[in-house]
């Protein structure tokens, strides 16, 4: 009996620290689709500039973000350079604005076959970022997680990480990022 209660207490626990990605967002036009927490909001953005366009912003209900997570389509040419190249990019861009930031993690990886660089940094403000960069088919697709502090970082980290491991790109049928 002790045993068998035992083991439904480890199997709650483990459970309770188990993300469940149950909905789905999907931008068809953009050629995109990307998993999230039945309990997170969705809303859908129209920000757009030039090279760059905001699809979604992402926040769990019940908690405040300062920031959330959000995805973008970017055409910055950073497809025609190699993932090295790209991963330089992205640090000298995390730490350019902010000489004071902190580059924490970068590594070049892949989300489902494509090649990503992935990079967590502090901001001189305290603010923690989380980065996938990701070439498909001559596009980046930018996901951004951004948290207040490091107990917030630590909190939802693990589901974002979730969340871009789910991430699914088809190839676009449009010219540019304005989808």
């Amino acid at each position: 009996m002790m045993t068998i209660i035992t083991s439904l207490i480890l199997l709650i626990s483990f459970y309770e620290g188990f993300s469940q990605l149950e909905n789905t967002y999907t931008d068809e036009k953009c050629g995109i689709s990307i998993q999230y927490p039945e309990d997170w909001t969705v809303e859908d953005s129209d920000i757009a500039v030039k090279d760059l366009k905001t699809l979604a912003t992402f926040s769990p209900e019940d908690d405040f973000l300062l920031f959330g997570v959000y995805i973008e389509i970017e055409n910055f040419g950073l497809y025609k350079k190699s993932m090295e190249g790209v991963s330089e990019f992205q640090k000298d861009l995390a730490t350019y604005a902010l000489p004071e930031s902190t580059i924490i993690e970068s590594i070049v990886t892949e989300i489902n076959g494509f090649p990503t660089h992935k990079m967590v940094y502090t901001m001189g403000t305290g603010d923690r970022i989380l980065t996938y960069l990701i070439i498909a088919y001559d596009r980046e697709y930018l996901l951004t997680f951004e948290a207040a502090d490091k107990e917030e970082f630590d909190k939802y980290s693990s589901t974002v990480e979730e969340m871009a491991n789910s991430i699914k790109i088809s190839k676009p049928n449009f010219e540019g990022t304005n989808c």
